[in-house]
């Protein structure tokens, strides 16, 4: 059986290492222009770009938390760095100095630390050798280094792959385990474009900005989450400035004299918390309170759960925690409100102190518009702020404790999601507009690292953060933003960096694959009814929710092809994520699966 697998980022590798064991006869293929590891995790990228999970929570390989999964167990990224590390990046062939500043990292890289990205597309490639160096007689395996361009439906059975610079190859089943992709651009984001052509400036889109290439010395940066920390520290310490610890603990940034005079800002103006210090051992969630399995079952049998009632107990379980975290040190007390709160949560967690009560409106929103100046100061505060809570740990700060739980509360959320419980008035209202927008600036911001640089960068007036509100507009040959906050403080600058992913909407994607598989009905667009009896696509791509096998657009489900990940967003919940160990891990789960599929 021949075996296409369109990306060979990490779940791309999961499969194939899953599908590695079996005694039927296998040629599987692994396409990606990027090679192993994807365009995200290339080795050759700059080692200042780092990962948004710790060494010791990422890994590859099944374990026992999956006791029946098809691959071979292996070593975390944290595990391998401290073994086979060194070792198989000083056999890589990497130029020089890129491959010095690897195996420092490797050497040196503690469980707890964040690895950067290279050095986890160096891990990616040393899981690939390893799944080759394993593979009985019956299985080959082989990357094609390619742009698939296409998959036909073959005249009889199977499908034809069309990839640039290569031969059509004919496969048995097809694999699509795609990353995020590039969108048509919408009316401003065409209008900057037209704009930047006709003036001689420089627009990055929505993407993976290459900020190397910019031109002037002031930048326009509009959003403020992970993106936005990635351009930061190219446009700085990539351009040979550097931090130092001060006798407070705070860092002091050294000027280059070759970084740009930054603006950055956003609609809320805030940038997204930092990643707690990580006090928990791999293998530990928090247990939910109230989303139990039970309950989620109970709603399923019911049918449906109104997004206002999981409002109501996310924000519970939230709260659970951060007042079980402020009252562990007084013993008496803590039992009391645990014994409350199994009784009634609501009353439990009303009979708080007021002033020690959660704040829930400063936790989501924690400034006030002001001016530019106290909006700098008040900036400043807010970061401080933010460092103190996640240099507390996960385990014994109360904000920080909350948002780790929070984070862990996605899997109920997904589980909720992938079973459809949310009316479609729900899931695109309460659901999308509220719990993920406000959750989401809380659980997935940077490494404490990059918080605590960029308040050195806003002291050094390096970078300026705008209000709430921002726009930007072509004016006078330039861009210019402002904030509906703060009208007249306006940036000019030769250069705006759109600081985002795309959003994930199969309909716009500008992938000749994707726009190919909507296009021959081999691929049909995720939709939830609405109560009007009208039909909104999520976004993602419509597959089975039990095998991950694409649906045509008859609603069908395909038995030869799958796709799984980034664009099923929507139809699941939280796709990025890296796979992480002891906790059968939802993506080598669903590498298990589709791996029996493919060879049933």
């Amino acid at each position: 059986m021949r075996i296409a697998i369109i990306g060979a980022g990490p779940r791309g590798l999961l499969l194939a290492a899953a599908l590695s064991t079996t005694s039927q006869p296998l040629q599987i293929t692994l396409f990606d222009p990027a090679g192993i590891g994807g365009r995200v995790w290339r080795p050759e990228q700059s080692h200042l770009l780092l990962m948004n999970t710790e060494a010791e929570q990422i890994t590859l390989f099944p374990d026992s938390s999956l006791p029946s999964a098809l691959a071979t167990p292996g070593p975390t990224l944290a595990e391998w760095a401290a073994t086979a590390g060194a070792s198989y990046i000083g056999a890589m062939s990497l130029a020089p100095d890129h491959k010095r500043h690897l195996v420092t990292e490797v050497i040196s890289l503690r469980p707890q630390d964040y690895a950067s990205r290279a050095l986890y597309g160096c891990y990616l490639q040393w899981a690939y050798a390893r799944i080759q160096a394993a593979l009985p007689q019956n299985i080959s395996l082989r990357l094609c280094r390619a742009r698939v361009r296409s998959c036909k439906a073959g005249a009889v059975s199977g499908y034809r792959i069309t990839s640039a610079g290569a031969p059509r190859q004919y496969f048995d089943k097809v694999v699509f385990t795609l990353g995020n992709q590039a969108l048509n651009p919408n009316a401003e984001e065409s209008q900057l474009r037209a704009y930047a052509a006709q003036h001689g400036l420089h627009y990055s889109a929505p993407g993976f900005p290459d900020a190397a290439d910019l031109s002037g010395n002031r930048v326009i940066i509009r959003g403020l989450g992970l993106s936005f920390f990635d351009v930061l520290t190219i446009l700085t310490t990539g351009r040979g400035g550097h931090f130092t610890s001060g006798s407070n603990g705070r860092l002091r940034y050294v000027s280059s004299g070759a970084e740009p005079q930054i603006f950055a800002g956003s609609r809320s103006g805030v940038p997204y918390r930092a990643k707690p210090v990580q006090d928990k051992q791999p293998g530990h969630q928090y247990q939910p309170q109230l989303l139990t399995p039970a309950r989620i079952a109970s709603w399923q049998q019911a049918g449906q759960v109104s997004a206002a009632r999981l409002r109501k107990m996310l924000k519970l379980e939230c709260e659970y925690v951060y007042y079980y975290r402020l009252l562990q040190d007084h013993p008496r007390q803590l039992a009391q409100f645990h014994a409350n709160f199994a009784e009634d949560p609501e009353r439990a967690v009303t009979a708080i102190p007021r002033n020690q009560q959660l704040d829930w409106q400063q936790l989501l929103h924690p400034l006030p518009a002001a001016g530019p100046a106290q909006w700098r100061v008040n900036m400043l505060r807010q970061l401080e702020k933010d460092i103190h809570s996640a240099a507390g740990g996960n385990c014994r700060d109360p904000q920080a404790s909350m948002i780790e739980a929070l984070r862990d509360m996605r899997v109920p959320l997904r589980d909720i999601v992938q079973r459809g419980l949310l009316s479609g008035e729900d899931y695109f209202g309460t659901f999308r507009g509220e719990i993920m927008k406000n959750s989401n600036p809380l659980t997935v911001g940077p490494p404490l690292q990059r918080i605590r640089e960029l308040h050195a960068l806003v002291k050094a007036n390096i970078v300026t953060m705008l209000p709430p509100g921002m726009t930007v507009v072509g004016a006078a040959g330039q861009f210019v933003a402002s904030s509906s906050s703060a009208p007249n403080d306006r940036h000019s600058a030769p250069n705006l960096i759109e600081a985002r992913l795309p959003a994930i909407a199969a309909a716009q994607s500008q992938d000749s694959l994707i726009q190919q598989l909507l296009a021959d009905g081999l691929a049909s667009l995720h939709q939830l009814r609405m109560n009007d009896g009208s039909y909104r696509p999520t976004g993602a791509i419509a597959v089975n929710h039990d095998t991950w096998q694409m649906l045509n657009a008859a609603g069908q489900t395909q038995a030869a092809l799958y796709c799984w990940g980034i664009p099923t967003e929507g139809e699941f919940l939280l796709t990025t994520a890296s796979p992480h160990p002891l906790v059968a891990d939802v993506n080598i789960a669903a590498a298990q699966t589709i791996a029996r599929s493919l060879l049933n």
